[in-house]
């Protein structure tokens, strides 16, 4: 009987990481356009989210030209690798005009580039959505 490798331990965390964040992002999302809500659990979910584990930097409101500029830096900062899974995933999960608030923060050389970016992300996940259901025990 042969199987697929072990995972690692960094691929199971990360799995169990991204279930989290999903569930918890999902729910904070849902509770936050309902007024049943209670705001003291809302804070409370939205602050487990947003300063410890995700973007610490949003503790505090921002001002739009002080988010600007705060987004250039993380831009100007992040390593290249997997750049094009970025604009990928959020062209995937966000509105046109999201997507245009993220770009706008690029630097102007990579602004040409974001098209490329987003055919080179489709394929990279079209190729990982085809094996979805490949990896199978076989005896």
């Amino acid at each position: 009987m042969s199987t697929n490798p072990p995972e690692s331990a960094a691929i199971a965390e990360t799995r169990l990481l991204h279930k989290m964040h999903r569930a918890a992002t999902a729910l904070l999302a849902d509770a936050a356009q309902r007024d049943t809500a209670p705001p003291e659990t809302l804070a409370e979910l939205r602050d487990f989210l947003v300063e410890p584990v995700l973007f610490p930097a949003l503790a505090a409101p921002m001002p739009d030209e002080v988010w600007a500029e705060f987004s250039r830096a993380v831009i100007a900062s992040a390593p290249p690798v997997g750049a094009h899974l970025n604009i990928g995933f959020f062209e995937e999960v966000g509105t046109p005009a999201e997507l245009e608030a993220v770009t706008a923060n690029l630097p102007q050389a990579v602004l040409p580039l974001v098209p490329a970016m987003r055919e080179q992300a489709l394929a990279t996940v079209s190729s990982l959505r085809a094996t979805h259901d490949v990896r199978t025990v076989t005896a």
